[in-house]
């Protein structure tokens, strides 16, 4: 009695180098079944660390399984590893290791069933736990043929295609979003302006028109790729325009957008102006009518014009409002017609913008003006201001 009592005050004063460090516990045993006592058991986990017992002065590791929680009438299976110190148990990174055993007990395999392994080495002792994971019955709720647990809408029919979702109902509405849309010269003094605010860029030798167009779904369902063309014209309205080039977009989801940069040179918009160098640039959106747009209206409105521009035969340094198109004028009537171009400013009497251009002369400035609906404006033109009103 002396003796076992001293075996056991030193093994309890047993000072372990290694902690026991298992992980990743697991049953390998088919979901939803019940076996009986006197049948395979397998499982396996991970371990690490030096279990020898040249390192530690002890080498046997037990295993016990158990069911629903650690007691004697709960126990699966024991098996003692190493018993008779036959290897050094020595594992430098985590190592899985299978094992199995004959089950004492009979058990189930059930969803949400509790499986418990204890570690024990020396004076330690680990519990890792396991639970048999859930499954998703292989059920068919609202019968389109797409399983429950790959149907995004198990309680809605819809094809394997959408995830058995429902297709969405209605049309794509592709519009050029022109609040967000830009052009600009790419001069030195070119600015970036949104094509909603109607301000005109001109253009001078070597230059060329940069654009950033937005295309954007006001539409129920995403639309199919399309191309969106652009045009010019001489004057500003869109009869008789010419195809410049045109650009690809893919896909468009409902309220998304879609964004491309283009440019285009001066000089070949310089080949479709009028004879004081301006032209208009518009921009169709599915040139080609590939996109479906239904029957209420989002047909009608895949046309934007436009955007002016005034081009140049001369560098900035020489500046002129003779289109290329007029260079064989005689150098006497070229020197007449030489201006430096300037701004106009129109305002309503509420102090709104309500259009800003680059004219060449005081014959452009009055047809501008002419141009104006009925109402009382302020225009600002080189260095003066005054009022006007259109009846």
């Amino acid at each position: 009695m002396k003796k076992i009592t001293l075996l056991l005050v030193l093994l309890s004063n047993l000072v372990f180098s290694q902690t026991i460090d298992v992980k990743d516990f697991k049953v390998n045993e088919p979901i939803g079944q019940t076996f009986n006592s006197g049948t395979k058991f397998d499982f396996e986990f991970k371990i690490k660390g030096d279990y020898s017992y040249t390192t530690n002065g002890y080498h046997q590791i037990d295993l016990i399984i158990y069911k629903n929680n650690v007691s004697s009438s709960n126990e699966i299976a024991r098996s003692y590893w190493n018993r008779e110190d036959d290897e050094d148990l020595i594992f430098n990174d985590y190592t899985t290791k299978t094992w199995w055993n004959t089950s004492l007990i009979n058990y189930s395999t059930t969803s949400g069933g509790i499986f418990k392994l204890v570690v024990k080495y020396g004076n330690q002792t680990k519990t890792l736990t396991y639970i048999i994971p859930y499954t998703i019955p292989d059920t068919d709720t609202d019968g389109d043929g797409v399983l429950d647990g790959n149907d995004n809408c198990p309680n809605e029919p819809g094809p394997s295609s959408n995830n058995g979702c429902p297709l969405p109902v209605g049309n794509p509405d592709l519009i050029i979003n022109s609040n967000n849309s830009t052009a600009k010269s790419s001069g030195a003094s070119g600015t970036t302006q949104y094509i909603s605010t109607n301000t005109s860029h001109s253009l001078y030798l070597g230059e060329s028109l940069q654009l950033l167009l937005f295309v954007k779904n006001n539409g129920q369902i995403t639309s199919n790729s399309m191309k969106a063309g652009i045009y010019v014209t001489t004057g500003s309205g869109f009869t008789n325009a010419s195809l410049l080039t045109e650009v690809n977009y893919g896909n468009i989801s409902p309220n998304g957008s879609e964004s491309h940069s283009i440019e285009i040179s001066g000089s070949t918009i310089a080949g479709y102006a009028n004879s004081s160098g301006w032209a208009y640039i518009h921009i169709v959106v599915d040139k080609n009518n590939s996109v479906n747009e239904g029957s209420s209206g989002g047909e009608n409105n895949n046309i934007y014009s436009s955007i002016p521009v005034v081009t140049y035969y001369t560098s900035r340094s020489g500046k002129s409002t003779i289109n290329k198109k007029d260079s064989n004028l005689t150098q006497e009537i070229l020197e007449e017609k030489l201006i430096e171009p300037y701004s106009i400013d129109i305002y309503n009497f509420q102090g709104q913008k309500v259009l800003s251009r680059e004219v060449a002369s005081i014959e452009e400035e009055n047809k501008l003006i002419q141009s104006l609906s009925s109402g009382l404006y302020i225009v600002k033109s080189k260095n003066k201001t005054y009022k006007i009103s259109k009846n």
